[in-house]
């Protein structure tokens, strides 16, 4: 009895540790992005330097907002976030220019590119949320299967016995 306890703790344990991983990685995910403007105010580097090459993502939590995309090589176009179905207006946007572009945006925006797009899709995508669940849940899951099959088996063989 006392080792059920054990493992039950122990993959609980892991359950909890991974719940709370996800969640700070969450937490990371949505400040790592650059922020361009701050309540209507231009932050101290207002203007975001985007590589080609790599998706770019606009999030603004109050409505939709516009941004315009200058490039080095490539024309120079006005992005928005109108129309959205995210409960913040967010767009990702695929680069149309070689070289680099420089991003100024007219709201309280938050741009995400790279690393801190792909962390903030395993943490805002609902389908990427939901197979996250699923794999933090797993370990717990398997315990319990486990402790049906094999450990109560046992138990029953050692009373039958």
């Amino acid at each position: 009895m006392k080792s059920k306890k054990l493992y039950y703790r122990v993959v609980g344990g892991l359950v909890v540790l991974l719940g709370a991983a996800y969640v700070l990685l969450g937490f990371y995910a949505t400040s790592a992005g650059t922020l361009l403007m701050k309540q209507g105010r231009q932050v101290e580097d207002s203007v975001y330097h985007w590589d080609s090459g790599k998706p770019l993502l606009i999030m603004n939590k109050d409505g939709s907002t516009g941004c315009t995309v200058v490039p080095q090589h490539g024309e120079q176009r006005s992005l928005s976030t109108y129309g959205t179905v995210y409960r913040d207006s967010v767009k990702t946007f695929d680069p149309w220019f070689s070289g680099s572009a420089d991003v100024t945006c007219g709201k309280d925006v938050r741009v995400y590119t790279g690393t801190p797009l792909e962390l903030w899709k395993w943490t805002h995508l609902r389908t990427r949320v939901i197979i996250s669940i699923v794999a933090i849940l797993s370990p717990f899951a398997l315990a319990v299967l486990v402790d049906v099959l094999f450990l109560d088996k046992r138990k029953r063989a050692e009373a039958a016995a």
